[in-house]
Parts: structure tokens; C-alpha cells; sequence
């Protein structure tokens, strides 16, 4: 996905179109509440910020991207994992 935004973003930013990808770490979603709580536990003590990310989370990185203080952001992948992937 890295290689993707970056070539897309370098194709289509003179037409002053951005591309960045997203990418997210353990968000609750239905897929999630199936781990057996020991599992749930381990994985949470990956984190830095000890919680499983919300749909909203992803939802406010989008927001500000095509909101104004995203106006000047392109090629970039944001990771919104809480810290799991430091």
C-alpha cells in the first residue's frame, strides 16, 4: 500500500488530487469480540494507548484529511494504531 499511495500521489498531484492511505491497528468490530479474553489481554498489553481503537477513530483521521487541515497532506500512510506498531 506504501508503494501505491506514494506512485499514485506523484501521478495525480498536479491535478491537485491527494492520496494517503490509512492504516489502521486492532479496531472493535464484531471480528474482535470473538478472541478469547486471555488473547483480548496480550494483544491489549501491545498497545502504548491499552485500548482497542474505535470506528471513530478512523472516522476523525479521515475527517481531518479531507477537511482543511488535510489540504497539504498526500502520498502518506497514517498509521492510527495506538501505538502498537512503534
Amino acid at each position: 500500500m506504501t508503494g501505491l499511495t506514494q506512485s499514485l500521489a506523484r501521478e495525480v498531484g498536479r491535478f491537485n488530487i491527494r492520496v494517503n492511505n490509512i492504516a489502521p491497528g486492532l479496531i472493535e468490530t464484531d471480528m474482535l469480540s470473538s478472541l478469547e479474553p486471555k488473547k483480548k489481554k496480550q494483544l491489549l498489553s501491545l498497545i502504548l494507548l491499552r485500548r482497542l481503537g474505535k470506528s471513530d477513530d478512523i472516522a476523525h483521521t479521515v475527517s481531518y484529511l479531507i477537511g482543511e487541515g488535510g489540504k497539504y497532506i498526500t502520498g502518506q500512510n497514517i498509521l492510527v494504531d495506538g501505538g502498537l506498531s512503534i
